[in-house]
């Protein structure tokens, strides 16, 4: 008989902030995965590393804060990566369906003046 380890992964959002409601969301996940049994819950390592440099300093108000502003940052820079590639590829969809609209008709107008050729001879 195998023994079955379960994991659970979490995915926090904290909020800038906000520090009971930021170790509430930790409390809260932690909870929930014991609930579905859940052997182990992995958080993310930058949310769990600054949280423990801000117990061990005794600044854990401030180090939540500046983990809100890290996943700020983050979101911010993945935002902007997203926008600046929809209207490329905006452009490139686009582009393909007028090409395919010109193939259409220019093959039409081909084949209409093929049969005007062949019909002629």
């Amino acid at each position: 008989m195998t023994d079955l380890l379960k994991i659970a992964l979490a995915q926090l959002n904290p909020t800038v902030g906000d520090v009971t409601g930021n170790a509430d969301k930790v409390r809260v996940a932690r909870k929930t995965a014991a609930g579905q049994g859940a052997d182990l819950v992995i958080f993310p390592e930058l949310f769990i590393d600054m949280m423990a440099v801000g117990e061990q300093s005794g600044r854990f108000g401030g180090t939540m804060h500046m983990i809100g502003d890290v996943y700020e940052r983050e979101l911010d820079s993945q935002i902007q990566v997203v926008s600046t590639l929809i209207p490329p590829l905006v452009m490139i969809v686009i582009a393909g369906i007028v090409g395919l609209v010109v193939y259409g008709i220019l093959s039409a107008v081909f084949g209409l003046t093929q049969g005007l050729r062949t019909g002629i001879h």
